[in-house]
């Protein structure tokens, strides 16, 4: 192989390694979703990539001034770094590294006043080149590094421990429980401060404010589904119509007669109380945790029963003893005098 023959490879492989290195930390945002690849025969298939948008692609490449200078001709007079990503992406696109592709669906849902960032169908276009606009979906799978194995243990050994956890030490399963539980409340709680919150700021300033305004996105990954942290739109720019000052104050009104009935018609607090102790024993049972708990709370009762029922039965021993032998000690008596009786009269 000659020398132009090594170079030639050595640049593709330079391009397969910056193509890897999109999926990895400090890349570029991107989804996964459906790319729909049409068939010589007109079937449509579908096939799940993963996906950059244009954009981010462009902004990511701009801070890569050193691999376009590269692969690319390098910046000079009619030349700008726009032509060297224009250049750079097409090598990516003939290599088959990376295929365009389009929305499918080009109007928002309904009820949607916006596309989403992140579709999750697209449409192959083969004849595309670059362009901001445009989706570039990942040819090939993402290589597996070593999380990926150390995740397949962890599923391995979860599903074990699902399997096992009947046969887990006591402490084991009640701390799963309890861990589980607090992991579960932690989620629906973070969920009704976010709309407690927005209600309190909505109702007094028309504005929306929002605590991890991605929280419940369907679009976005889930390494994005907890940043911003938070979200504010003041009153005015959305053009929505609960800004307007009678419709906040009938939802208030809506709102207090709504808690004032719920407190009226409520529980009280020995009662909400017992309800919950009542359900948590449900639960501790339906695990068959409820023993164990019993069986802590009243061990020192059982042992002091069981040392007062031996002193008891000690005590009932040593009666019947002295009762047999005072008995024994009465029947002698009267033997005696018996046999006294009889001397007497043979005299």
């Amino acid at each position: 192989m000659g020398s132009r023959g090594k170079q030639y490879i050595d640049k593709a492989q330079a391009l397969k390694d910056f193509t890897d290195s999109l999926r990895s930390r400090g890349g570029p945002d991107y989804a996964n979703g459906k790319l729909a690849i049409r068939q010589p025969s007109g079937h449509e298939e579908m096939e799940w990539k993963d996906y950059v948008r244009g954009k981010d692609l462009a902004r990511f490449l701009k801070g890569k001034q050193e691999v376009l200078d590269a692969h690319t001709r390098p910046i000079e007079a009619g030349r700008t770094q726009d032509d060297q990503i224009h250049d750079f992406v097409t090598k990516l696109l003939e290599a088959k590294l990376l295929l365009p592709a389009e929305r499918k669906f080009k109007k928002p849902k309904p009820g949607k006043k916006k596309l989403v960032k992140y579709p999750r169908t697209l449409d192959y276009a083969p004849n595309a080149g670059w362009s901001e606009d445009l989706f570039y979906c990942f040819s090939y799978d993402q290589p597996y590094g070593a999380w990926f194995y150390v995740g397949c243990v962890a599923v391995v050994l979860a599903v074990l421990g699902a399997t096992l956890f009947p046969l887990a030490p006591y402490i084991v399963r009640l701390s799963v429980l309890y861990f589980l539980t607090g992991l579960l409340c932690l989620m629906l709680g973070t969920i009704g401060i976010r709309y407690v919150i927005w209600t309190v700021v909505w109702l007094t300033t028309g504005g929306h404010f929002w605590l991890l305004p991605n929280m419940m996105s369907e679009e976005l990954p889930i390494t994005q589904l907890f940043s911003p942290v938070t979200d504010w739109k003041p009153a005015g720019q959305d053009g929505n119509s609960s800004r307007n000052l009678a419709l906040r104050g009938i939802v208030a009104l809506l709102l207090a007669a709504a808690g004032y009935g719920l407190y009226a018609v409520g529980p009280d607090a020995s009662t909400v109380k017992e309800n919950i102790s009542d359900a948590r024993d449900s639960v501790l049972t339906y695990f068959d945790l409820m023993g164990g708990i019993k069986s802590g709370i009243t061990s020192g009762s059982n042992t002091t029963d069981t040392d007062l029922n031996s002193t008891a039965a000690s005590s009932s021993s040593s009666s019947s003893s002295t009762g047999q032998r005072s008995g024994g000690g009465v029947n002698g008596d009267k033997q005696q005098q018996q046999q006294q009786n009889n001397e007497d009269q043979g005299k």
